[in-house]
């Protein structure tokens, strides 16, 4: 058609767009051709280029619902979207326990059982990780999520939520509530852009031009480029469509589904890699990789880049188990790249990984570092919070079953952090240690919200060192905004110090406003009485 447009597939009809901001939006269309968009009575015009690209913005506008946005090239109609809602948009990155679905959470029924509520929207972006895929891939897709259409809350389309994005935004609709126009007394209208994918590396979310000038990073991409080079393209081909067709069988298709809800025992999940290795192999380095470095940057985010949001929620890192030492640098890039992408400074919101030993895929013998990690990047990077989740892990399931909990504290670090609501939403941190005139050790922390508590007879997750051995007899309890630990005088005098610094272990010290402490480490020698 002459005057016809193309717009990315997030613009489609039950879409959020961002409250106070200007709206952008893009597309394709005939080369010089005049484009003007209208919507809740503003509109906005440009001309596309040359190539027939064309962006334009809205002026920011106030919360709203059942819009009309209208598109129309050289003054004729050309395509219009309905029921569109205009609120708080947020994207909702990182790999397995982001996509994790409402499904398979362990509050799924109740959750269920919820009234519906058209407000609060969903959009998956289609999980491609090559270019024609869509059309040459027979495991693509499986249900309407997959294709990439807004949809609103419902019993129907509960199961396909993000469990962490879900209740993170139900908390936004709750909270944001009150500073609505009369004419929408259902409250702010909370849009979630849900870009994730099972096991994903940091890098392979990040864009190529940024990793390949990065120094101490370049080296990801060399080794995949050396590693493809040298592939056979035919024998790559078939051990790829080989992997996916096993992978992708009945069998594994419900061994997932279990895998997920955290029901395969150990012993049964090594007895599937022996029967069906594709189950564990779905990925093969190479071209069609979504694990391969930029490979999701550039077939997800990039159809999305840009749209206009509020930040970012994410929840990410044990894809990134192999190397734990790249990691606060790897998601640096990442955040950097994403807000290149976007041209502002995007908050990054993001959950510090819950504690876990060992499954059928992976040990967590990584993950103290990879979490040390993530407070580097949360200590030195411009509008990141990190929120803690240690005492919500599992110790055989990397997926805890629990995400409630995860997508409010990723809320109330929004609400409070981005939004300016007076809210808590910080975990306990040590700040630092000094020994008592009785010997005692005082461990002093920050962000105590209501004082620091221990839930139970006594301290779980601390352990105590002196000379390398570990001190087995401790008492110890909180008191303001101080941990007083008593030993043994006629020991050793204790040296070192650790708090939920295991890959697994199970933790009890929180704050008055019910956060978990933060995992902390001190060595000797300790500050003066």
């Amino acid at each position: 058609m002459q005057n016809a447009l193309i717009l990315p597939p997030v613009f489609q009809n039950n879409m959020v767009l961002q409250r106070q901001k200007p709206i952008r939006i893009w597309g394709q269309g005939p080369a010089r051709s005049a484009v003007k968009a209208v919507l809740n009575g503003e509109e906005a015009s440009t001309f596309a280029g040359e190539d027939g690209g064309w962006e334009l913005r809205l002026p920011p506008m106030e919360a709203s619902e059942g819009g009309r946005l209208g598109l129309f090239c050289n003054g004729e109609p050309a395509c219009s979207f309905d029921q569109v809602a205009v609120g708080e948009v947020w994207i909702a990155g990182g790999q397995s326990n982001m996509e994790f679905a409402l499904q398979y959470d362990r509050c799924r029924r109740e959750v269920f059982a919820r009234p519906p509520d058209p407000l609060l929207r969903y959009f998956e972006v289609p999980k491609l990780s090559w270019e024609g895929q869509r059309d040459g891939d027979p495991f693509t897709g499986g249900d309407f999520a997959a294709q990439g259409i807004w949809f609103g809350f419902s019993r129907k389309t509960a199961p396909l939520f993000s469990a962490a994005a879900y209740y993170f935004a139900a908390r936004l609709r709750e909270k944001l509530g009150a500073d609505t126009p009369a004419d929408i007394p259902a409250g702010v209208p909370v849009g979630i852009i849900s870009c994730n994918w099972s096991g994903s590396p940091a890098f392979a979310w990040a864009a190529e031009d940024l990793l390949r000038a990065d120094g101490d990073l370049a080296h990801f991409w060399k080794e995949y480029y050396d590693r493809i080079q040298a592939q056979d393209p035919a024998a790559y081909e078939k051990a790829f469509v080989k992997a996916r067709a096993e992978g992708w069988s009945p069998l594994m298709r419900a061994a997932f589904d279990l895998y997920m809800r955290g029901r395969i025992p150990i012993a049964l999940g090594d007895a599937l890699k022996k029967i069906n290795p594709g189950f564990f192999d779905l990925q093969l380095m190479g071209p069609r990789d979504p694990w391969r470095p930029c490979g999701l940057y550039s077939t997800m985010v990039r159809t999305i880049a840009g749209h206009t949001c509020r930040g970012v929620i994410w929840y990410q890192g044990e894809g990134d188990d192999a190397r734990p030492g790249y990691y606060a640098r790897l998601f640096a890039l990442v955040v950097r790249c994403w807000r290149r992408a976007w041209g502002e400074e995007l908050p990054f919101i993001f959950a510090q990984l819950a504690a876990f030993e060992r499954d059928h895929f992976q040990r967590g013998d990584a993950f103290p570092e990879l979490r040390r990690q993530q407070e580097l990047v949360a200590e030195t990077i411009a509008q990141t919070r990190m929120v803690c989740t240690m005492d919500l892990g599992e110790r055989y399931n990397i997926h805890p079953g629990n995400k409630g909990p995860v997508g409010e504290r990723l809320a109330a670090a929004a609400l409070a952090g981005v939004y300016g609501l007076d809210l808590p939403w910080r975990s306990p941190r040590a700040e630092g240690v000094s020994r008592s005139g009785s010997g005692s050790l005082r461990i002093r922390f920050g962000s105590c919200d209501g004082g620091l508590l221990i839930r139970g007879p006594r301290l779980r997750g601390l352990r105590l060192f002196a000379r390398g051995a570990e001190v087995r007899w401790f008492q110890a309890r909180a008191e303001g905004d101080t941990l007083l630990i008593r030993t043994d005088r006629n020991g050793a005098p204790v040296d070192e110090i650790r708090y939920a610094r295991e890959p697994y272990t199970k933790v009890n010290l929180f704050n008055g406003a019910g956060f978990p402490a933060l995992p902390f480490c001190f060595t000797a020698p300790w500050a003066a009485p």
